[in-house]
């Protein structure tokens, strides 16, 4: 019976390892969302009405769309918007089909939606190469 015990008890730990090493590799966050829903279902209902040779479906089903899809949040290097920002943005969608298109075309969303930019580290890439040439001739004495 001892045998039994400890081989269910090695077993157990082994599936609560693997369980650990490999779910810890895929990441269950989503950024984003709500806003994500929020900015699509702006978009659904402004292009059904402004662009109506080109938009498919209705609203609605726009809508029910985007709501799965955006299951996964904001596109990656996107930031979580504030509130206002989240207004400002899908009111700004809903005035202009050209944003309604493509939101990055707007001040409003581009400054949530666009990745962060990098950090400055001092050091601009002028895109041309380093052609400085160290002298390394001994110093005479």
């Amino acid at each position: 019976m001892p045998k039994l015990w400890t081989l269910r008890c090695v077993s157990a730990l082994l599936v609560l390892a693997l369980g650990v090493a490999f779910g810890g590799a895929c990441s269950a966050v989503s950024t984003g969302v709500d806003a994500c829903r929020q900015i699509e279902s702006a978009r659904c209902n402004a292009l059904s009405t402004c662009d109506k040779a080109n938009f498919i479906g209705t609203a609605d089903s726009c809508t029910r769309f985007y709501d799965v899809q955006c299951g996964r949040g904001l596109a990656d290097g996107a930031r979580e918007p504030s509130a206002p920002e989240l207004k400002a943005c899908t009111d700004r969608i809903v005035a202009d089909c050209t944003v309604a298109h493509d939101p990055l075309a707007s001040v409003e969303c581009k400054k949530f939606l666009s990745p962060e930019p990098l950090p400055d580290t001092g050091t601009a890439d002028t895109g041309t190469p380093d052609t400085t040439v160290a002298d390394t001739t001994p110093e005479a004495d």
